[in-house]
């Protein structure tokens, strides 16, 4: 098998891409940081990855499939393009599609999340942005929904994180990286393509959905 040098640039924490078998198309990235996603928040997780790949590839940023089975947490760009001039660090766009108030959906699908459930703390959304000084710009904000705020309920954990939130730590394996060439296309203008190759007709989507 043909190997591709890449340039990777020592970082403090000594973290790479690593491979999960000998066969793995994909390598896995490693957290550089804890990061906390909320239900709905997308952030950029911190790698320490700085890389000089040749001319005519691309890394491409994905998803790890065990993860997206079995959490919410998304890369929402994927598959990410790494450009051959990009030397800054390497960082993944994750997001996290869980609502704040999933847990009753999570309660119907999977009876055992009454547990986790019993242990956390009930508080109002309001009680939440207060004890957090996210009431910057209250005044502004209509008093019924002021109201409102006040009587949804959020659930918490012991550290105050709400329920449905991502935990990443530093050095988890949350994504995936592969190494992959690509064309750069000579433009060529032309008053009728479709009387160049094969013109199968129809417009977009007329195969069917079969």
């Amino acid at each position: 098998m043909n190997q591709l040098v890449v340039f990777l640039e020592k970082n403090k924490q000594n973290l790479k891409p690593l491979s999960g078998s000998k066969g793995s198309a994909g390598l896995d990235i490693l957290a550089a940081e804890n990061k906390i996603i909320l239900p709905g928040q997308t952030v950029l997780v911190k790698t320490d990855l700085k890389m000089a790949i040749p001319n005519g590839y691309e890394i491409q940023i994905r998803p790890r499939s065990g993860i997206s089975l079995k959490t919410t947490l998304r890369i929402p760009n994927s598959p990410g393009t790494i450009d051959s001039d990009y030397r800054d660090e390497i960082k993944v766009i994750c997001q996290n599609t869980k609502r704040f108030d999933d847990w009753k959906n999570d309660l119907l699908l999977d009876p055992s999340v009454a547990e986790k459930i019993s242990q956390m703390k009930q508080i109002s959304y309001y009680d939440y942005l207060i004890n957090n000084k996210q009431t910057e710009n209250f005044d502004k904000i209509n008093k019924k929904l002021i109201e409102e705020l006040k009587s949804e309920i959020l659930l918490i954990d012991s550290e105050n994180i709400p329920y449905g939130s991502i935990r990443i730590n530093a050095g988890d394996r949350f994504a995936q990286m592969i190494f992959a060439s690509y064309f750069v296309p000579d433009f060529k203008l032309s008053d009728d393509v479709s009387s160049i190759g094969a013109n199968r007709g129809g417009g977009f989507g007329s195969t069917g959905k079969n």
